[in-house]
């Protein structure tokens, strides 16, 4: 089955294929479901411009662990400046 894609015109610098999951599902109206039904988890890729941004669910500009760890970090620096300390209430293997 050939996929569906939407896109402007012939200068469109973009495309979007509908994912096929089961919340995208039935497909009737391709518009409307990327509306009303689309996640971010149906993203597999991304490109703008020519350039890859994100392709097969991994980021290409960005060092996305290093992201995270400053977030993290952020977020307990946070914590203290505030004084709140949690109880730790679940095993969890911090990161």
């Amino acid at each position: 089955m050939a996929k569906e894609k939407v896109s402007g015109d012939v200068t469109s610098k973009a495309t979007v294929t509908p994912p096929r999951s089961a919340g995208m599902l039935p497909l009737h109206d391709t518009i409307a479901n990327m509306v009303t039904s689309m996640h971010s988890s149906n993203v597999e890729s991304t490109m703008c411009d020519g350039k890859w941004l994100m392709r097969d669910r991994v980021i290409l500009t960005l060092d996305e662990e290093a992201i995270l760890k400053e977030a993290c970090a952020r977020g307990a620096a946070i914590y203290d400046r505030a004084g709140i300390k949690l109880p730790d209430r679940f095993p969890v293997v911090k990161v």
